[in-house]
C-alpha cells in the first residue's frame, strides 16, 4: 500500500460543529474571493440549518415534526386564522388542517370562530400549548451555537439581527 492511501484512510473527518468553518473558509479561497454579503448569507443558511436540526431533535423527543413546532410556535403570538397561519408556513390550507388536527387531538391547540368573521376558523394554543412550547423553545435556546458566544457579543449580535430584520 502507498503512502498516499495510507494518508488519504488516515485523514480526520471534520466534525458537524465544524462546518460553518469550512463554509467560510470554502468561499475565502481563490482569486474571486466573494463579499462580504456571500459570506454572511452562506452562514446565515448554515445557521439555519443547525437551527432546524435543533427544532427537529426537540421536536422528535416530544413526537412533534418540525411543522407542528412552527405552527405552535408561530401561535406564541397569539391567535390566528387558519388561512393567514398557512400563507405565514408558505403551505397550503389543507396541509394546515392535518396539523393542526394532529395538535388538537394533543389537547395543544383549539379552533375557534374568528372573532371578526365567524364563518373563518382560528386557532389558538391550549394551555398544554403554550406550556409545551416555551418547555421546547427553550430546548432549542440551551442548544443553540450562538450561545457559545460571550455575553456581550450575544448583546451585540442579537441587536444586529433585529436591526437586519426589521430592513
Amino acid at each position: 500500500m502507498g503512502s498516499s492511501e495510507t494518508a488519504v484512510r488516515e485523514a480526520p473527518k471534520a466534525a458537524p460543529s465544524d462546518e460553518s468553518a469550512g463554509v467560510e473558509t470554502s468561499l475565502s479561497r481563490g482569486p474571486n474571493r466573494p463579499n462580504t454579503e456571500l459570506r454572511l448569507a452562506a452562514l446565515a443558511v448554515e445557521l439555519m440549518d443547525r437551527t432546524k436540526h435543533h427544532v427537529r431533535e426537540v421536536g422528535e423527543e416530544e413526537g412533534l415534526s418540525v411543522a407542528q413546532v412552527d405552527v405552535l410556535r408561530r401561535l406564541r403570538r397569539g391567535p390566528s386564522p387558519m388561512r393567514r397561519l398557512a400563507d405565514q408556513m408558505n403551505c397550503e390550507a389543507s396541509n394546515l388542517t392535518g396539523l393542526v388536527d394532529r395538535l388538537e387531538s394533543r389537547g395543544l391547540v383549539v379552533r375557534q370562530a374568528y372573532p371578526e368573521d365567524r364563518r373563518v376558523k382560528c386557532v389558538a394554543l391550549t394551555e398544554d400549548g403554550e406550556r409545551l412550547i416555551e418547555e421546547l423553545w427553550a430546548a432549542v435556546a440551551k442548544r443553540c451555537d450562538l450561545n457559545r458566544l460571550p455575553g456581550a457579543a450575544k448583546e451585540q449580535l442579537a441587536s444586529l439581527l433585529r436591526d437586519a430584520l426589521r430592513g
